[in-house]
């Protein structure tokens, strides 16, 4: 029904945002993944939608990256898989390292993810590794840049434990971060910076 929907977020909570869009305020229930790039209300978004129908409700999820909505369905469409254990999973992992954890078929992994226990990782990974192996290939290619990505990750994890607002986390780790540094040294790099 819906595409996409751009507005300003009005609310942020814990998992969902509200996106106004020509006075009508939508109540848009997303991932950890896509709120961590909200800095905060008045933002102007565009948030790609699924509008999740049931016999009770009528509930819309939406993302910030038309992968993570990609992936959503895909999660929703295996039987016993529902929203929010879809949204457990792309809070816990982006669409990139989601696929990968399954095209190398590491139910470990997965399990991770919040409402995912072993059983229904190994079906997750039973009914989508196919669609990812050509990423599990890719990744021994560029496993440097995955673990920079994950250094990131961490050190911007670590900043919002410290106070530090969701985008000024991933700004500032992503500029501070120089080749080979660890997780801790770039935590102290993005401090010296704030604290000069």
């Amino acid at each position: 029904m819906y595409d996409y929907i751009k507005g300003k977020a009005t609310a942020v909570a814990k998992d969902y945002m509200v996106l106004e869009n020509s006075g009508i305020g939508y109540r848009i229930y997303t991932s950890g993944n896509t709120l961590s790039g909200v800095i905060g209300r008045g933002e102007e978004l565009e948030v790609y939608t699924y509008l999740h129908v049931r016999e009770d409700a009528m509930i819309l999820y939406g993302f910030g990256e038309r992968e993570e909505l990609s992936l959503f369905e895909m999660l929703i469409g295996i039987s016993g898989i529902g929203p929010k254990v879809a949204l457990g999973v792309l809070s816990t992992f982006t669409p990139r390292s989601a696929a990968i954890a399954i095209a190398s078929e590491n139910a470990v992994e997965l399990s991770r993810a919040k409402g995912i226990g072993k059983k229904t990782a190994q079906r997750i990974i039973l009914e989508l590794k196919d669609k990812f192996k050509a990423l599990e290939k890719e990744e021994m290619i560029s496993g440097d840049e995955s673990l920079t990505n994950d250094i990131i990750e961490e050190a911007k994890t670590a900043l919002m434990v410290l106070g530090f607002k969701a985008g000024n986390a991933a700004r500032t780790a992503s500029e501070r971060y120089s080749e080979g540094m660890s997780v801790e040294e770039l935590i102290m790099a993005c401090l010296k910076k704030i604290n000069v």
